[in-house]
């Protein structure tokens, strides 16, 4: 029986068959407990022939996966048009090939990278939207996996301010804040201190005589 590789790299099961560059079979790590699992190969991905192009994987590294104990692979083999999401009829084409790829693989946890990856992966799930970040039983093929919806990593790329939300998807704590430069002090201004407020029913004392006016003099008559 042909490897997966050259029966990927030889099917004509969907329409992208006519557009791909390549077929991606994925990227293998035997022993590995986590299976990360795209939508489709990216552009540069599919140039090299790896499921997840640098860029993705250095994102997921530094959201703090162990990418050492990670196999990777795609929903779809190859790449549609204009990097598009994959229809259904294409992931329904090439199923068998993930499932085959998972019984292989025996991961414990999925990560799913993506709304996409999601749908095709627990179609009764929560919209991603309210539920990435929250693990759920789930099965692909014959295999019970841990499936973990998190950020798309190629999203994360374009917008690296979802950095921090992608760590907390999977659970890793996020860095502490830097502390905000202390404030210098402000220079003590010299405040007179207030006059002492009258008691109530007293009145006030008159002012002292200014230095330079001579005192009042008692009238004789």
């Amino acid at each position: 029986m042909a490897s997966l590789a050259d029966r990927v790299a030889a099917c004509e099961q969907c329409g992208l068959a006519r557009t791909r560059t390549r077929a991606v079979a994925g990227d293998d790590a035997p022993g590995a407990s986590v299976l990360l699992i795209a939508a489709a190969p990216s552009f540069p991905g599919e140039l090299v022939g790896r499921a997840l192009s640098d860029e993705a994987r250095d994102v997921l590294a530094k959201a703090g996966v162990d990418l050492a104990d990670a196999a990777a692979t795609t929903l779809v083999k190859c790449r549609p048009p204009a990097g598009r999401a994959p229809t259904e009829e294409e992931i329904a084409a090439c199923r068998p090939y993930l499932e085959e790829q998972v019984a292989a693989q025996q991961p414990a946890t999925v990560l799913a990278l993506g709304a996409t990856v999601l749908r095709a992966l627990a179609p009764t799930a929560p919209p991603f939207a309210t539920c990435h970040g929250h693990a759920r039983p789930a099965a692909i093929g014959d295999h019970e996996v841990r499936l973990l919806p998190v950020l798309d990593p190629y999203a994360v790329a374009e917008v690296p301010s979802l950095q921090p939300q992608l760590a907390a998807d999977l659970g890793t704590p996020l860095p502490e804040p830097e502390p905000a430069p202390p404030t210098p002090p402000a220079a003590a201004a010299a405040v007179e201190p207030p006059e002492a407020a009258a008691e109530p029913g007293t009145a006030a004392a008159p002012p002292p005589p200014a230095a330079d006016e001579p005192p009042p003099q008692l009238g004789l008559f």
